[in-house]
């Protein structure tokens, strides 16, 4: 009687372990998809993050009566850099496309393909692009 208690403690340890590498083999990968989506989408926000800033940067700087476009845009490809992303990248779009006279609102739009900025993890849905608007008035004397 010894003898069979002994083999069947030995056919449930590995009856254990082949059920434990099954379970291994449909969690794994679950988890594995859920750690890069935690990384892409943090790295969406990290990049939501530097575009909306370099876009307040560059209307901040078009704001004073002095500034000019090509100031406030250079300052936009300043902070871009800063934030790994090259000129080919993005566009930057000014609403009206003209300078504007003191006390007139505008607009600064920075937009980025999000194919050009992604980290590129397979199976994890993300934006087509990244867009950050930001409206100031002009300041006047």
């Amino acid at each position: 009687m010894a003898g069979v208690n002994v083999l069947r403690r030995r056919y449930d340890t590995c009856a254990r372990r082949g059920i434990s590498i099954i379970e291994l083999a449909i969690v794994l990968p679950l988890v594995l998809l859920l750690i890069l989506g935690l990384l892409e989408y943090g790295w969406v926000f990290r990049q939501s993050y530097h575009i909306a800033n370099a876009a307040r940067q560059g209307a901040r700087w078009a704001a004073p009566p002095e500034a000019t476009r090509a100031d406030a845009e250079n300052v936009i490809q300043v902070a871009m850099a800063q934030a790994g992303i090259g000129v080919s990248d993005y566009t930057v779009t000014w609403n009206p496309a003209s300078d504007v006279s003191a006390g007139e609102l505008f607009t600064c739009t920075v937009t980025v393909a999000y194919d050009d900025i992604a980290l590129g993890m397979p199976l994890v849905p993300t934006p087509d692009t990244l867009e950050s608007s930001i409206t100031m008035r002009k300041e006047g004397p």
